[in-house]
This record gives C-alpha cells, sequence and structure tokens, in this order.
C-alpha cells in the first residue's frame, strides 16, 4: 500500500548516496541526543570503567565475545560477563528514556574494538 501511494502521489526516492547521508546524519543526531540524555549517569569512576572497556590492552575482550562451545570454561565465563557489569554498577543505569531501538543499537557500537586477551 505505501509503494501504490507513493507511485500515485509520484514521489522520487533518493539515491543510495543521499539515502546513506541521510542515515549517517540521523545516527550522529541519535547519538549525540544518547550522550545528552545519559550524561548525568555517567559518573567518573562509571565512566573510566566503560572507557576501559574500549581499551585493546585491557585485556577485557571476553566481554563481547561470545561462547564457542559447552565447556565449563564457556559457562564460567558466561557467568562472569554479568557478574563484571554488576561490579561496575551497570545495571543501576536506567536507560529507559531512550527509545527500544536505540537501547538495542548501543551495544553494537564499538564491539570491533575489543580485542581478546593474550
Amino acid at each position: 500500500m505505501a509503494r501504490e501511494y507513493l507511485m500515485a502521489a509520484k514521489v522520487i526516492r533518493p539515491g543510495a548516496l543521499i539515502l546513506a547521508k541521510m542515515v549517517g546524519a540521523a545516527r550522529r543526531a541519535a547519538s549525540e541526543l544518547t550522550s545528552q540524555l545519559v550524561a548525568y549517569l555517567l559518573t567518573g569512576e562509571l565512566r573510566s570503567d566503560l572507557e576501559r572497556m574500549l581499551v585493546v590492552e585491557a585485556g577485557l575482550g571476553w566481554l563481547v565475545r561470545p561462547a564457542r562451545d559447552a565447556s565449563a570454561t564457556s559457562v564460567k565465563t558466561s557467568i562472569e560477563k554479568p557478574l563484571w557489569l554488576r561490579g561496575v554498577d551497570a545495571h543501576q543505569m536506567d536507560l529507559s528514556m531512550l527509545p527500544n531501538e536505540r537501547r538495542r543499537f548501543l551495544p553494537q557500537v564499538a564491539p570491533g574494538t575489543v580485542a581478546d586477551p593474550p
């Protein structure tokens, strides 16, 4: 129905480059808004803990690496992940002011920047 409406209204679709620029601008705006909305939650200590997660040398790659098998080590690591996050009080962050789609997007922002521990 949407396609038929757009054809009847003679709406021209934007090109791929224009669409990519629009998506990029929307993501930048969403990032800025997210930063403004959660800024009060980020205490100095929490900010430093979160920054440590992004440092390659910190050895926190296990936080973003999924379990590869059902071994005891993998299970133990999976249990340690929420315990570590609770240790930095991540569970107390109220992100309810953010839209659901944005909350689902945030964990994907920088998972590739964390290297595996040596």
